[in-house]
């Protein structure tokens, strides 16, 4: 009986990880396109953020980044950053507008960003409290 619980829970928990990465894709291809037509393209990137990501893939993820040889971020590729966007969620939802003010002036695009970021809040809370 306990292995077939186990086995239940272990299958549940695949699911939600699939949905949480899933949902982190879905921001990152609805921000990217924000932040290449920002006056300053892709510049919010941080070493902070680099090393905050490694540690959080390592800890949450299981998973061991490898640094690039960018001279100041260490997790930038030639096409940008080399970390899947579930294993960097302060840079996968951030967008300049919505820090700054709040909103995006196009409000069609801010509703479907806070939809999204409450169902990532949402997988994220129950993957800390349900699977620990």
């Amino acid at each position: 009986m306990k292995v077939i619980m186990k086995k239940k829970m272990v299958k549940m928990k695949m699911k939600k990880d699939k949905n949480l990465i899933e949902a982190y894709q879905k921001m990152a291809d609805l921000t990217l396109p924000k932040c290449k037509k920002c006056p300053c393209p892709l510049s919010c990137c941080s070493p902070e953020y680099c090393e905050i990501t490694i540690k959080h893939a390592a800890e949450t993820w299981g998973i061991q980044l490898e640094r690039t040889k960018h001279p100041t971020l260490p997790l930038m590729g030639e096409n940008g950053c080399t970390a899947q966007p579930h294993l960097r969620p302060i840079c996968t939802v951030h967008n300049c507008k919505i820090n700054a003010l709040g909103f995006d002036p196009d409000m069609k695009w801010t509703e479907e960003y806070f939809d999204l970021r409450d169902k990532i809040e949402t997988l994220e809370y129950e993957k800390k409290t349900c699977f620990s």
